[in-house]
């Protein structure tokens, strides 16, 4: 009897893996369910890039390092930014807080349509 062949996924290089991830949460009944929704990067200057795959359920994202969700939504704490479209943008389509447990909330206003949202710190803001 021959081997069987198997399909094999070819394997994820971790150093271009995103080490942020945006995820929305959802609450049901007394339980919160984390359901990650996108990836994020940093970029010089501290921009943060996110790229969204779907829809956030209630308009907010918790951007945190990638695997640590869970837990109670995280509380913002601090405006530190703003979110554009782009970052040539100047269209303003949410806010973006510091959270208490670290990393960030985002409140946006709008859903961008090509599921890019772009996060500029405010002038003098911690990051």
């Amino acid at each position: 009897m021959g081997r069987r062949k198997t399909s094999r996924r070819p394997r994820r290089n971790p150093e271009k893996k995103a080490p942020l991830a945006a995820y929305t949460v959802i609450e049901r009944g007394s339980n919160l369910f984390w359901v990650r929704i996108g990836a994020a990067t940093m970029k010089p200057g501290d921009v943060l890039d996110v790229t969204l795959d779907a829809v956030p359920a209630n308009a907010w994202l918790a951007v945190v390092p990638a695997g640590a969700s869970g837990g109670p939504y995280p509380a913002a704490t601090e405006l530190i930014g703003m979110a554009h479209t782009s970052l040539e943008s100047a269209a303003v389509i949410g806010r973006a807080y510091a959270a208490a447990t670290g990393g960030l909330v985002i409140e946006l206003d709008a859903i961008p349509t090509n599921g890019k949202l772009t996060v500029r710190p405010l002038a003098g803001a911690r990051t």
